[in-house]
């Protein structure tokens, strides 16, 4: 393996420089994207080498700026921290006079504390509150300071910090925004007293922000995990009155209605979702409000209700644009209620007025694994029919046929829990038989390596290795990037050890073909979690070179 890399090393090396020298005619832009597009991918070492191309090639210029901060970007998610700060350090040096360089240092912190490196990313949000104290990236590095210090439940700091915030930059336009920010973190460390405080704070003195309004709606949410309905209910009144006329209280309402239903206080979660339909029929939320009664009466057992407001529904929202998706969620909420047939009669609905619509498609695709959960697999698979023949321009209908495969997939592991050896294995086959569709009818996409890893899957759970191995080295060979490919070589060299203790192969030759492929997947992912797996079978193979 090593000579075959080094020997292949030559033209990969001329394969990148060629590249790099078309990207340069190309222009800043396009290697911008183009590292970008590397970085996305995992590909570090590739898009560090056209970031340094560009620093190198373009100084000075908002290009190099970019892929300066790239490159500090790319060190943080390589966990190469001293090279970050050096990217960094040498951002500040080449572009402190940038206007975009106060941003630049606010989101390099940001990149920080995505890893959880928050002492860095301080150090960098004080750096650009000192340096920059008009600029709204202090507010926003002041505001992630005192974030972190309540979530650390270092209640000195935090304190100081909020009051650092609201001293320094109450007249900034983002002000309202953050004092909210901090009050949410407040609650999310159920430190409710403060959290009010600070909501309250904000509704008082900057009435007309748009965060007034998300900071009243998350007072009565605070008061309910205070368990202070009383409270809730009179900050509910207010929300109802005092923000009657900002162009987001349709939606914040709703979202209160959702709290109170998620805490199954019903009541309270229809009386608010009445209110939109009722006060702002053709504001968004309004179909949702009423898509989510509906959710709500099912959810108490009152059934007539939930007819009377389904049929609402229908009638008075067929103008929305999410009229199709809003009856194909209200089925799936009747199909979890085992209601299969008003389900099918709302997804057929849906079908019938709306055939060319993405929710026709999974209306179909519903009621198909109804079909499956019934043991109606005719019905099924005459449904995958109609799906590939219908839908064949959909993006989604890769996704939607995979579900199919699955729900055969799930049951035959339920199967196998029940000692139902026999059922298990015809539901592995069903699967099996779903995903070759994908493979074979549907064109390719992000499905197509699933289809094939998890069709490996059941061949191998079945004891048919050599299928098995044909379809993980098909994921090898053609899907690098697919999640489940470090696990695919692993799998495929347990089939050659397989194959080689049932006599279906020479342990010779399988002992060649499990060390190619361990050695691959080690030289390949080195940080796979199955690396100490793929040593111990690796190890257990070394020892066929002598015999």
């Amino acid at each position: 393996m090593l000579a075959k890399s080094t020997r292949f090393a030559p033209v990969v090396y001329a394969v990148l420089i060629l590249q790099l020298a078309c990207l340069s005619f190309a222009g800043g832009p396009a290697q911008l994207e183009q590292a970008e597009t590397l970085f996305k991918k995992g590909q570090y070492e590739q898009a560090e080498t056209i970031y340094r191309q560009m620093i190198a090639a373009y100084p000075g210029t908002d290009d190099a700026f970019a892929a300066q901060k790239q490159l500090a970007f790319l060190y943080i998610a390589w966990n190469r921290y001293p090279q970050a700060e050096a990217a960094y350090s040498q951002l500040l040096a080449n572009f402190l006079g940038h206007k975009d360089i106060a941003q630049a240092v606010h989101d390099i912190a940001y990149r920080y504390r995505s890893v959880n490196k928050h002492e860095k990313a301080n150090e960098l949000d004080q750096y650009a509150v000192a340096t920059w104290p008009d600029s709204d990236y202090a507010v926003l590095g002041q505001m992630d300071i005192a974030k972190y210090y309540v979530d650390q439940g270092d209640e000195s700091n935090a304190e100081t910090a909020t009051a650092k915030l609201l001293t320094n930059y109450s007249g900034n336009a983002l002000i309202a925004r953050a004092i909210h920010d901090v009050a949410q973190h407040y609650r999310y460390k159920k430190k409710y007293e403060k959290a009010n405080e600070l909501y309250q704070f904000v509704v008082e003195t900057w009435p007309k922000a748009e965060h007034a309004l998300w900071a009243q709606a998350d007072l009565i949410k605070s008061y309910l995990a205070q368990g202070d309905d009383t409270a809730a209910e009179a900050a509910v009144d207010k929300l109802l009155i005092n923000f009657k006329d900002n162009p987001l209280i349709a939606r914040a309402v709703w979202d209160t209605g959702q709290y109170y239903r998620d805490l199954k206080k019903y009541e309270n979660a229809n009386q608010l979702y009445k209110h939109v339909v009722t006060n702002w029929p053709k504001a968004e939320h309004a179909i949702w409000a009423q898509a989510d009664l509906i959710k709500s009466y099912l959810a108490l057992g009152d059934d007539s209700s939930a007819e009377a407001a389904v049929e609402k529904l229908i009638a008075d929202f067929s103008w929305s644009s999410y009229i199709a998706r809003a009856i194909h969620d209200t089925a799936w909420e009747y199909r979890k209620l085992a209601n299969y047939a008003k389900a099918d009669e709302l997804d057929q609905y849906v079908i019938d007025r709306w055939p060319e619509d993405v929710q026709a498609m999974w209306a179909k695709m519903d009621m198909a694994k109804t079909d499956i959960a019934l043991g109606n697999y005719a019905a099924a698979d005459k449904t995958v029919d109609i799906l590939i023949a219908d839908f064949s321009d959909q993006p989604e209908l890769p996704t939607a046929i995979f579900m199919l495969g699955e729900q055969y997939y799930n049951n035959a592991f339920t199967c196998e829990n029940q000692g139902q050896t026999a059922e298990a294995k015809s539901h592995f086959q069903k699967a099996i038989a779903i995903w070759q569709r994908i493979i074979n009818e549907v064109p390719k996409s992000s499905i197509t390596p699933q289809a094939y890893y998890f069709a490996a899957r059941c061949y191998e759970t079945l004891g048919e290795y050599d299928y098995a191995a044909n379809y993980f080295q098909m994921v090898i060979d053609n899907w690098p990037d697919y999640q489940f490919c470090d696990v695919a070589h692993f799998l495929l060299a347990r089939c050659f050890e397989n194959l080689a203790n049932s006599g279906s192969i020479p342990k010779n030759e399988a002992a060649v073909m499990i060390r190619h492929t361990c050695q691959k997947l080690l030289a390949d992912y080195p940080n796979s979690q199955i690396v100490k797996a793929t040593k111990n079978l690796l190890e257990q193979w070394e020892s066929v070179k002598a015999q």
